[in-house]
């Protein structure tokens, strides 16, 4: 039974950062498929990386407001194995693929006003209004920024997050290895994404991606109150989200 979160590591863009991640023990790695994004990497050298990876370790594809048939070539180009939507897509958009799916929704004080529809609150009340609407297999909360959808290390108030939602949170935004035990000890969620938290100029770090994955693990059950019934659930969604 799992006692501690899943690790994922976004962002990756070149072999040697899967390597990175794969040897700090990441459970699944993600590509970013965003256009004009930092971390884009087009679909032709992602998937050069990806038929080179060990088994056993699950592959992530962000998208943002992708056209559903561009995205299901990609994940099929891609030997995909998750696909995270990171953008503004609606629930009828999440439903019906062929791949566990992970929406992504944004929370910060300086949020734009909510309204029906939208993927950013300054409530956590709000969001997990609209959350519900989403049949998806995990959702992803990250930090607001007014210039980008993720991956720029801003952190938000994690005692926001105020219960749980109808499927396994994955926490996101500004998370290092200085960070990630505090954050799943007041949390306690299902994973946790790094991205820029495990970069040195501009690229994975070993020792920084060991790190992370090292403080996320130490905070078990027995130490910081990750119990019996989150263990299971996160044993459960796992085979679900193929995150092994």
């Amino acid at each position: 039974m799992f006692n501690h979160p899943r690790v994922k590591i976004c962002g990756i863009r070149s072999f040697e950062d899967a390597e990175a991640a794969v040897g700090a023990g990441a459970h699944a790695i993600a590509f970013n498929f965003v256009r004009g994004s930092r971390r884009y990497l087009n679909p032709e050298a992602a998937r050069e990386i990806i038929l080179r990876l060990p088994p056993f370790v699950s592959v992530v594809g962000v998208f943002a407001d992708e056209p559903r048939y561009s995205a299901e070539e990609i994940a099929t180009f891609c030997r995909l194995q998750v696909l995270q939507f990171h953008g503004e897509e609606t629930p009828e958009y999440c439903r019906r693929w062929s791949y566990p799916v992970i929406k992504a929704f944004r929370l910060g004080d300086d949020a734009p006003e909510a309204k029906k529809g939208a993927t950013a609150f300054t409530e956590w009340e709000q969001l997990a209004q609209e959350a519900h609407e989403y049949d998806v297999n995990a959702y992803l909360i990250d930090a607001y920024c007014p210039d980008a959808l993720g991956g720029m290390g801003r952190t938000f108030d994690w005692s926001k997050i105020g219960g749980r939602l109808r499927r396994p949170l994955i926490l996101a935004g500004g998370l290092t290895p200085n960070n990630v035990g505090e954050a799943i000890a007041r949390v306690r969620p299902y994973g946790v994404d790094v991205a820029s938290g495990v970069e040195t100029g501009g690229k994975k770090d070993p020792l920084k991606a060991a790190a992370f994955v090292e403080a996320a693990r130490f905070r078990t059950r027995d130490d910081h109150g990750y119990d019996d019934h989150d263990a299971k659930m996160a044993e459960e969604q796992s085979h679900r989200l193929r995150l092994r």
